[in-house]
């Protein structure tokens, strides 16, 4: 399969078979210049760092509803406070 390229002036005709040779060609080249080590420490890196900020992730949702829940009992035992102190406020001024 011929394939021509035209480009301003110049015709250019390659073959289905040069391409991909051309392209394992390239491929190899750029393989070869590959740092396997850096590779494999950068993967190491990124799995540990996604382990701790999911670690870190957990232990805020856990706070955030913990947090959330003391809030609630605070909120709650203040109500309480209120309607007890008007109440005896209520009963002082009846006396």
């Amino acid at each position: 399969m011929n394939t021509q390229i035209s480009t301003g002036a110049k015709l250019y005709s390659f073959t289905q078979t040069e391409n991909f040779s051309s392209l394992m060609l390239y491929g190899t080249f750029m393989f070869t210049n590959l740092d396997y080590l850096g590779i494999l420490d950068y993967l190491i890196k990124a799995i540990l760092g996604g382990i701790v900020w999911f670690g870190l992730k957990l232990v805020a949702d856990y706070l955030t509803v913990r947090v959330k829940h003391y809030a609630e009992q605070q909120n709650q035992k203040d109500k309480q406070n209120n309607s007890t102190d008007k109440t005896t406020e209520s009963k002082k001024q009846s006396k």
